[in-house]
């Protein structure tokens, strides 16, 4: 039976005022600086946010970060990682069953591989403990019950679609990390899948996380990174800045430093760029004098959106081979 744990309110993560910083959020240098301003281009929401960049670490980030109450206004119920039934769910786990499922085979394999680049990774043994931080209403963990026979554990501190977890039989406490006091080593595997770039102190989100992963244990932090082509061709209007609700925007080596920091070591880094992220980027290249917010624009019709999708996906491929895509999965652990 599913087990709903917390409170059903929207949750907020913090109560901190604005307030602006002096110092890098991963590497405590003072040497910072304005870099842009910057606002929400997904919803129509109102507000304007200055991102600065460590001029020793390279990390950009909000300054000042908005409140708790500021950025609440910038989730809403129709933000992507909240909603209920997809209707594209069911493809969803039959690809992952393909790739990763204990009854898959080497031609199911090859057959969806083209596919692979664009699911985050799946991983776990039948009974273990998979937590994912900041779940939503947990597409990915029903997926991770159901393909891989594990104990599915979620952390969301937004309001979400309960009915979902609940028909999928998931475990997830409403509310934020620290206050959900699993015990110490709990999980065999915890995945944060475009979550720490929304967190306040990553740094203390690093330190619960390692208290509650089982020593040898493996953590995967999916994040936007700073060193891609996108970023450097079109600057501002790069679809991964996500103003405000991404804190702060890593490179593939600030964040492996400051994970090293934190006593994880970096396995292996996976490069992961996909499709909508060129095109978010080109749309709010286009539209950047109109700014016509991504979630007004229409979905395309289905043979649209195929030939978007395939005329896209080999460069897609190319930024992950030369490492400069714009999104990574980092691979950690502990001893």
């Amino acid at each position: 039976m599913a087990t709903h744990i917390g409170p059903t309110e929207n949750v907020q993560i913090s109560a901190k005022s604005d307030s602006l910083m002096t110092e890098c959020l991963f590497c405590d240098s003072l040497n910072i600086e304005f870099c842009f301003r910057g606002s929400d281009r997904q919803f129509e929401i109102e507000g304007v946010y200055e991102i600065y960049k460590c001029k020793d670490c390279g990390l950009l980030f909000l300054n000042p970060p908005p409140s708790a109450s500021t950025i609440g206004a910038h989730y809403p119920r129709n933000y992507y990682s909240l909603e209920g039934e997809r209707p594209d769910e069911a493809r969803t786990e039959k690809i992952y069953e393909a790739l990763v499922g204990p009854q898959t085979s080497l031609i199911k394999k090859l057959a969806f591989l083209p596919y692979r680049p664009l699911f985050r990774t799946l991983c776990g043994r039948a009974g273990q403990r998979v937590l994912d931080v900041g779940c939503g209403s947990g597409h990915f963990l029903a997926i991770a019950r159901k393909t891989l026979n594990v104990e599915a554990y979620g952390i969301e501190p937004y309001a979400y679609n309960e009915s979902f977890a609940t028909t999928n039989n998931l475990n997830i406490y409403n509310g934020k990390l620290e206050d959900a006091n699993f015990q110490d080593g709990f999980f065999d595997v915890i995945t944060l899948n475009h979550v720490l770039e929304h967190v306040e102190n990553p740094r203390q989100t690093l330190r619960e996380l390692r208290r509650i992963l089982k020593p040898g244990g493996t953590l995967i932090l999916g994040v936007p990174q700073s060193r891609n082509v996108l970023y450097w061709l079109f600057g501002t209007h790069w679809l991964q800045l996500d103003v405000p609700r991404h804190l702060f925007i890593p490179s593939t080596a600030n964040l492996a430093a400051l994970a090293r920091r934190e006593g994880f070591t970096v396995k292996r880094v996976r490069y992961n760029s996909i499709p909508d992220g060129i095109r978010g980027t080109l749309h709010y290249w286009r539209t950047r004098k109109s700014k016509v917010y991504l979630s007004q624009v229409a979905k395309d019709n289905p043979v649209s959106a195929r030939l978007t999708f395939w005329a896209l996906l080999p460069i897609s491929y190319l930024f992950n081979l030369f490492r400069v895509s714009d999104q990574i999965e980092m691979f950690l652990t502990t001893e």
